[in-house]
């Protein structure tokens, strides 16, 4: 992977990307799920990340039937650091194993029946998709508070984020 070229970080199954005209735009995108065991990266994926495609994997899960939810997160590079100060982009490193691992914890709360995540890695630009998580369960009181630890718990100890001004 050349310097400046963001991949997609992957612990699991090829989610194909389909654009809005129905062509498939990247069939190299891997998607993390609490099963996965492929550790391989995609090298330069460089599009949007897409929510809608995670949605449909999760429709695809054999306990689709018990899910009355499905919340999604969207993190994309802002132009201020949280103190203020300019950013023009960010370099991202993803830890795959303790991602897995805490999609793996995260799965075994009660009702949850399946947490997709994917983290780009490599220099981002403002505006770009960071990360996505979509988490599918049975009921609002046990998947909006999993959404907000997974999400908690990648960002302090599966990734590790560099501004650059």
């Amino acid at each position: 992977m050349m310097a400046g070229q963001a991949s997609t970080a992957a612990i699991a199954v090829p989610c194909n990307r389909v654009r809005m005209d129905g062509r498939l735009q990247d069939r190299r995108s891997l998607c993390v799920m609490a099963r996965g065991i492929d550790m391989a990266k995609t090298g330069g994926y460089r599009g949007a990340m897409d929510i809608n495609a995670l949605i449909e994997k999760v429709k695809e899960h054999r306990d689709y039937r018990k899910v009355g939810m499905i919340l999604c997160h969207n993190g994309v590079v802002r132009a201020t650091s949280r103190n203020g100060d300019p950013v023009a982009s960010v370099t991202v490193k993803p830890d795959r194993e303790a991602i897995e691992r805490i999609v793996a914890e995260q799965k075994k709360r009660p009702g949850i029946v399946e947490i997709l995540v994917e983290v780009r890695e490599g220099e981002l630009q403002v505006g770009e998709d960071v990360m996505a998580i979509v988490v599918a369960g049975d009921i609002r009181e046990h998947v909006i508070p999993v959404l907000a630890d997974t999400l908690n718990l990648i960002k302090a100890h599966g990734t590790s984020k560099t501004e650059h001004p």
